[in-house]
């Protein structure tokens, strides 16, 4: 009798247990369910947060995209910015350091409109344009580096050509002096320097008479006497020189003891004669040029040159010298073709 109830008794105590550990076993199961759980849902809140972060990232770097190649942005906004910065070193009071986009052209749901442009000088002129976008209530802070000068106009070299360039740089250089040949235009407002575009004469003769005044003489036919003449009544020229039949720019003066000084740009597509002794400051392009002059006469040229299918020698003769001028060269820059040309370095949020 005692050992049926001794079994009984244990039979039972064995049913707990297992009981027990049966619900041991079952709340370890739902907290490894719970935390499993936990995990899925954190691992999906970070992947939709990353997702949204890079979402926003894009967005911001749209904007900075929208503002340097739509032309509603870049002419009217951006630009003129960096056209009075290269002049003045400064943009302020004339324009505010913020661009604003319109509401339209924001993705639903951000509202920052603002893109903040600031500028610099170390080793080359430089801007940072700086902003933000939100997507689902995630912002995303970007900051872009730019160049804002074509990298030609910045290598410190006073004559470039093929000659005088580095190889991997030929090709590019080429190519812009091409573009320049077929975009290079007068501008339409030129701060106190005169216009000069010539076509269909096959000389030209910049002229410095006893007086010290200082006319151009125009000549066709190989004629001795010019078909007309006319003062160059400001101190400083753009000078467009566009003809297929290749005509000659001579520069001269009546005194033989005197130093001519021009300032500014001449673009000549044709071949160069200088007769006497010349200051020139500013940027000379001389495209399929031969080069002549005499010997006797000193040369001077402070800003940059450059050459396509042009003869180099010239600059190696004892009496030319050529020294780079940033500030000349930023001075008569901006009214070339693509001498602004802004180009990303880095962007980082």
């Amino acid at each position: 009798m005692s050992s049926t109830i001794l079994k009984e008794w244990i039979s039972i105590k064995n049913r707990g247990s297992i009981s027990i550990i049966s619900l041991l076993v079952m709340a370890m199961i739902f907290i490894s369910a719970l935390f499993l759980v936990y995990l899925s849902n954190m691992e999906y809140f970070i992947v939709n947060s990353s997702l949204d972060s890079i979402q926003a990232y894009y967005l911001s770097e749209g904007k900075i995209d929208m503002l340097l190649r739509d032309k509603k942005y870049y002419e009217k906004e951006l630009l003129p910015r960096i056209e009075t910065y290269i002049r003045y070193g400064r943009i302020t009071p004339t324009y505010s350091k913020h661009v604003l986009l319109d509401s339209e052209d924001l993705y639903k749901g951000d509202s920052n409109k603002i893109i903040t442009v600031n500028f610099s000088t170390d080793d080359r002129m430089g801007m940072e344009l700086e902003t933000y976008s939100t997507f689902n209530n995630i912002r995303q802070d970007i900051k872009a580096q730019l160049t804002i000068i074509n990298d030609f106009f910045e290598l410190r070299n006073p004559v470039l050509s093929i000659d005088s360039i580095q190889e991997d740089k030929i090709q590019e250089f080429l190519d812009y002096m091409d573009y320049l040949e077929g975009n290079i235009r007068l501008p339409e407002e030129l701060d106190g320097i005169m216009e000069l575009e010539i076509r269909n004469y096959n000389k030209i003769r910049i002229n410095q008479l006893m007086d010290g005044g200082t006319i151009i003489e125009y000549f066709r036919n190989d004629g001795e006497e010019p078909i007309k003449r006319e003062g160059l009544t400001r101190g400083e020229i753009f000078l467009l020189v566009k003809d297929d039949s290749s005509p000659t720019l001579t520069i001269d003066s009546e005194n033989d003891h005197d130093r001519l000084v021009l300032k500014g740009i001449i673009y000549l597509e044709g071949d160069l004669e200088i007769n006497c002794g010349l200051d020139f400051s500013g940027i000379l392009i001389l495209n399929r040029a031969c080069i002549n002059i005499e010997p006797s006469k000193e040369v001077d040229i402070n800003g940059i040159v450059l050459l396509k299918e042009s003869d180099i020698n010239f600059i190696e003769e004892d009496n030319v010298k050529t020294e780079y001028d940033f500030n000349i060269i930023r001075r008569y820059g901006i009214y070339l073709p693509k001498f602004v040309d802004p180009k990303i370095q880095i962007i980082k949020n």
